[in-house]
């Protein structure tokens, strides 16, 4: 390619320079309009404290990965291509689906050059990536490693146009291009176009440290959606589905369920309490397809529920992303069960939960919101200088805290105020918290000097005894499918 295609590549990204309390680095950026996001002026964005931010056309905004905004953090220094920095203000950050949107401050386009502005930015030229063919020539630019490769960039091809990392619960693009430590956030762009197709954000890597060619980078469709959704929302917006526990299809399952296609997830696990779809699911279900609807009004405004996004199963990660982007909306779910194909129908709960970098911490460095009702509070977000961080997690819920008055009481806590009063009864004394996991009661104190012991069991609810001596292997498929018979 030419410099004149590869030059407009840099000026459209940025280097993040990640200086915090959750660590020091370097990310990446992709600078963005406010049209190239499907927005319209006017949109307004929640802050902590003062009045809602309101976006204007010619707001110079970028998207980056979540990972690489530090935990908390509202604002950070960024770096253009000619070294020069700004600071960029974090609007609205989701670290499940690892993407955040950020804007410079005092920056702004000028629409009547083309969207360039007096700093020669200009923001990339959305495409879609649901165009993307497997083999497709590619570009990345990024700040990989240190100051010294900041804006570099790297060619390749897209090696599988879906996959999943371990980062995101949204599917990804594989790429053979290089991915190193400071690419993610970076630009992935068509190689004849220079249209934007997606975002790096992972690396696999070998044993003596080197990028081993299979890399992630996020969907630009996916990307606008998350973000879009945010924006209207105001908030994140969860599918409350951790109560499910989704496995591969293996061999020996599909022998016993007579199921003839290689494709789909088994529930091996539903909590008893489930809100949502699990009350139309059962055990030992396979699901096979999530089929999103909207509402839709024709010319005479008739309303009706239309099918919009079908999402085919293919594992495991297809469902958890598939109900996260069906929160709030009607489902057709076609499943296997007693050996045939059925269909059932439910709408998808939502949750609303907070963004991390407008959290108003409580003096525990943690934020809190009610779960499920008075059933205890869930952990929304955790600063990294709190005293139980590390020992508790976003989404873990809290139960029950030490009464203040009894040292062998335990008092429920049905709401974050109820919480955030009887921690602070104590005065900064250590006291004891009741997590709904495993019902383990953790001192404060040792929660410091020795977080180690705890389990974590990353938000997933079960009934404890449904793999209490489970055997292994496809023994465990053969113990499940009976236990449910």
């Amino acid at each position: 390619m030419t410099n004149n295609v590869l030059n407009p590549l840099v000026r459209q990204t940025v280097a993040l320079v990640i200086e915090g309390p959750g660590g020091s680095g370097q990310g990446s950026g992709i600078l963005v309009s406010l049209a190239g996001l499907g927005l319209k002026e006017g949109a307004t964005i929640p802050r902590a404290k003062g009045p809602d931010m309101v976006l204007k056309n010619d707001d110079v905004l970028i998207v980056t990965c979540a990972h690489c905004i530090p935990g908390g953090i509202r604002a950070m220094p960024v770096e253009l291509y000619n070294g020069e920095r700004a600071i960029a203000d974090a609007l609205v950050v989701d670290n499940r689906a690892d993407v955040a949107l950020m804007k410079i401050r005092d920056f702004e386009w000028d629409s009547t050059n083309g969207f360039a502005n007096a700093h020669d930015l200009a923001p990339v030229k959305v495409g879609k990536s649901s165009q993307v063919s497997q083999g497709a020539r590619i570009l990345t630019v990024g700040a990989p490693l240190m100051a010294d490769y900041r804006f570099s960039l790297h060619s390749g091809v897209i090696s599988k146009t879906k996959a999943y990392n371990p980062l995101s619960i949204l599917p990804t693009f594989v790429i053979d291009a290089q991915i190193n430590p400071g690419n993610s956030g970076g630009l992935l762009a068509l190689e004849e176009t220079g249209e934007w197709i997606g975002m790096n954000s992972s690396g696999l890597f070998g044993a003596g440290g080197g990028n081993r060619g299979l890399n992630h980078a996020l969907r630009v469709g996916e990307i606008r959606f998350w973000i879009k959704r945010m924006v209207v929302h105001k908030k994140v917006v969860r599918d409350g589905i951790t109560s499910m526990m989704f496995l591969q299809l293996g061999e020996l399952v599909k022998k016993k369920l007579g199921l003839k296609t290689p494709y789909g997830a088994f529930i091996a696990a539903i909590a008893d309490d489930d809100p949502g779809v699990g009350q139309v699911l059962q055990r030992t279900d396979v699901i096979q397809r999530i089929k999103i609807k909207r509402d839709v009004q024709d010319a005479a405004g008739n309303v009706s529920s239309k099918v919009h996004k079908v999402i085919e199963v293919e594992n495991p990660q297809d469902c958890v992303y598939g109900f996260q982007r069906a929160a709030g909306l009607h489902v057709d779910i076609d499943i296997w069960r007693s050996g045939a194909t059925q269909t059932v129908f439910c709408k998808v709960p939502i949750e609303l939960m907070p963004f991390s970098n407008q959290a108003s911490f409580d003096p525990f460095g943690m934020e809190l919101q009610t779960y499920r009702g008075n059933k205890g509070v869930q952990v929304a977000n955790i600063h990294p200088q709190c005293p139980l961080y590390g020992a508790l997690d976003r989404h873990d819920v809290i139960t029950g805290v030490e009464d203040p008055n009894d040292p062998t009481s335990i008092l429920p806590v049905p709401d974050s105020d109820t919480f955030y009063k009887l921690a602070q009864a104590h005065n900064g004394k250590p006291f004891w918290i009741e997590r709904e996991d495993l019902k383990i009661i953790l001192p404060l104190y040792d929660v410091r000097q020795n977080p180690q012991h705890l389990s974590k069991v990353l938000g997933i609810e079960m009934e404890p005894d449904l793999f209490h001596d489970m055997p292994e292997g496809d023994d465990f498929y053969d113990h499940l499918i009976r236990w449910n018979n």
